[in-house]
């Protein structure tokens, strides 16, 4: 396995199978990161996407999509609503909250 820089805010290295594709758990953490700066990037509760959009747009798998989801909610800066108008939708905090994931640094791919 080779080591590269990782985009995740931990700065951990990203582990790659010898095949050169990233592993699940690593898979799942660029996911999140990208899925986070789209919410940042827009008004509260603006639907970022529906399940299958975001698996499209992330290059990823639905439950690549779904384990990172569970992520952000964990974080909660996403809220999934289930049936008709259902989707993504990026959640707003205190601004202290908001703060402390742009002082984290940056974390993109």
């Amino acid at each position: 396995m080779t080591a590269t820089a990782c985009p995740k805010r931990s700065r951990r290295p990203v582990r790659k199978a010898r095949n050169g594709k990233l592993q699940k758990r690593d898979l799942v953490q660029v996911a999140a990161a990208k899925m986070r700066d789209m919410i940042l990037a827009q008004a509260p509760d603006v639907q970022i996407g529906s399940l299958r959009e975001l698996a499209l747009a992330l290059g990823v798998g639905i439950v690549t999509v779904q384990q990172a989801a569970r992520i952000l909610e964990h974080e909660r800066l996403l809220k999934v609503r289930r049936g008709p108008g259902g989707g993504y939708y990026g959640a707003r905090h205190r601004a202290e909250t908001l703060e402390r994931l742009r002082a984290a640094g940056p974390h993109r791919t």
